[in-house]
């Protein structure tokens, strides 16, 4: 995605979205002051902003994401608003209507199949699910905090994102 972005702001929010779980139109809006990247442990996203249903939730993230939050937040202080991302539009749609068609261009020029920006926060799903089920919780517990981390309410939306076993 990265190599095929026609700007790198695209595909910045792509990979933010694969980093943390965040609907397009949740990581085209994100502050740096959503980003606590201070905590030694682990890294916390507070998604807030353009939330399905405004409910506002929070993700922890593995400190291997460390460097790339870090140059968010610097983008985020360099910009007046506080956003991490330029040229936004309302509530986040024009860039998230130029990060879907990046990720369509990117699809077509690899010849791979696409799933849309979606697609991010499907794999970030099935991977939290495996680390959790590796952390030794059963799968409708490891199912509840995907659901949550997704921000959905009921476990039963996960079956979209994980397969039955």
């Amino acid at each position: 995605m990265r190599e095929r972005a026609r700007d790198k702001q695209t595909a910045d929010v792509a990979q933010l979205q694969r980093v943390v779980g965040l609907r397009v139109s949740e990581a085209a809006m994100i502050r740096g002051q959503d980003l606590d990247i201070a905590k030694p442990d682990f890294c916390v996203v507070n998604v807030v902003r353009a939330t399905k249903g405004g409910r506002p939730r929070t993700v922890t993230v593995s400190v291997a994401h460390r460097p790339f939050l870090e140059r968010l937040v610097e983008q985020a202080e360099a910009h007046r608003d506080g956003h991490v991302f330029q040229g936004r539009g309302d509530r986040g749609s024009s860039l998230a209507r130029r990060v879907e068609a990046a990720v369509r261009y990117a699809c077509e020029q690899l010849e791979i199949a696409c799933y849309g920006t979606h697609g991010f926060r499907k794999c970030w799903a099935q991977e939290l699910h495996r680390l959790l089920g590796d952390l030794g919780l059963d799968d409708r517990e490891a199912r509840r905090e995907v659901a949550q981390g997704l921000g959905h309410n009921r476990v039963n939306v996960t079956y979209a994102y994980i397969p039955r076993e």
